[in-house]
């Protein structure tokens, strides 16, 4: 039977994450998830009228997610630039609709 110190180096020889620092891991991996959640979750329920912007990334590209809460509706755009001018564009429709 090993001892724990011999365990410890065991599993540091043999590259073998060792139990603490794996739970160590995962714990990490769920206070990130929760307080992902948590923000998203105040951002949802936050009363604004400014819009929301993600920025996310998978295999096909990078994308923008814009989410207008005075109208409900939301956007896609494949480029930073893209949301850039749809602020613009947007900000001169509302000075148009106050005139």
């Amino acid at each position: 039977m090993r001892t724990y110190e011999q365990r410890l180096n065991y599993e540091k020889l043999e590259l073998i994450p060792t139990t603490q620092s794996s739970l160590q891991d995962k714990l990490g991996l769920v206070v990130s998830g929760f307080q992902k959640a948590w923000e998203r979750l105040v951002g949802f329920f936050e009363l604004s009228s400014e819009p929301s912007v993600y920025h996310t990334s998978d295999a096909s590209g990078e994308w923008w997610y814009v989410y207008e809460p005075t109208t409900g509706r939301s956007f896609w755009f494949a480029t930073e630039a893209e949301v850039l001018e749809w602020f613009d564009t947007r900000h001169y429709r509302q000075g148009r609709l106050f005139e």
